[in-house]
């Protein structure tokens, strides 16, 4: 494993599990201090010696701020932050309830944006950093029975670009990650949703989906977080803007 995050501070939402959970991971294997963040509680024993952590939902705005001043005050500096935090709801396109539409709206894209706002002083200040947003293929050619998610994870990589413009000249770098359909609890839970509306056996989605890849197989937290540390690398330091398909082939194909 190379150790490209020595000394750097890195902090991630969206922590407890999943990709966050693998990205968090990635980051220290590479040496870096890793800030982990999650409405959860986060186990004590997750990471071998994580730097710190912090019970934080990103739609709490207050609590997002002091949690960045609180980072910034005890390293000194932030120079990877990693909007990962997400919820995926389900309905046919009819039924979509505005509640379920205004909580994805405020966790998915709202959440990242009052991240980003806050985080990004610091790193303007020092005249370094990266931000990678988690978005999904679902915001680049859309899914069926999810128009909440499709349409916020769409407005990230927009807000992305829009980031990568602005903060750009101060040498901060605004990258989104797209993946497709991964081995993750929320992969599962659109498995069930999926496999509930067609009157499939659980695990029939996945499956089917697997086989349509030309790689033949569904992605891992941990594919993502190769990328996303890549992202974060000195190898990436003149791209930006920039909204990467993770998907084992699927799109455009």
């Amino acid at each position: 494993m190379m150790s490209r995050f020595v000394g750097r501070v890195v902090a991630v939402t969206g922590a407890a599990q999943g990709i966050g959970a693998a990205i968090s991971c990635r980051f220290a294997a590479e040496g870096a201090h890793v800030v982990m963040l999650d409405r959860q509680t986060i186990p004590d024993d997750f990471l071998p010696e994580p730097a710190a952590k912090y019970k934080v939902d990103v739609t709490d705005h207050a609590a997002v701020n002091a949690a960045i001043e609180a980072i910034h005050r005890q390293f000194g500096r932030i120079d990877v932050w990693v909007n990962n935090a997400g919820i995926y709801t389900s309905a046919p396109f009819t039924e979509m309830r505005m509640e379920d539409w205004q909580r994805a709206l405020n966790v998915n894209l709202t959440g990242a944006m009052v991240c980003m706002q806050a985080v990004a002083p610091f790193m303007v200040a020092q005249r370094y950093g990266r931000i990678i947003n988690v978005a999904s293929l679902a915001g680049v050619i859309g899914f069926p029975n999810s128009a909440a998610y499709c349409a916020t994870k769409a407005g990230v990589i927009g807000l992305t670009r829009a980031a990568a413009i602005d903060l750009g000249p101060y040498g901060v770098t605004v990258n989104a990650v797209c993946p497709g359909t991964l081995l993750t609890e929320m992969g599962y839970k659109v498995d069930e949703l999926i496999c509930k509306q067609n009157g499939w056996e659980p695990g029939t989605f996945l499956k089917l989906r697997a086989q349509e890849l030309p790689v033949r197989r569904l992605g891992t937290p941990e594919d993502v977080a190769g990328v996303v540390a890549f992202l974060a690398s000195e190898d990436a330091s003149w791209l930006t803007g920039q909204a990467l398909v993770l998907d084992g082939g699927q799109f455009p194909f």
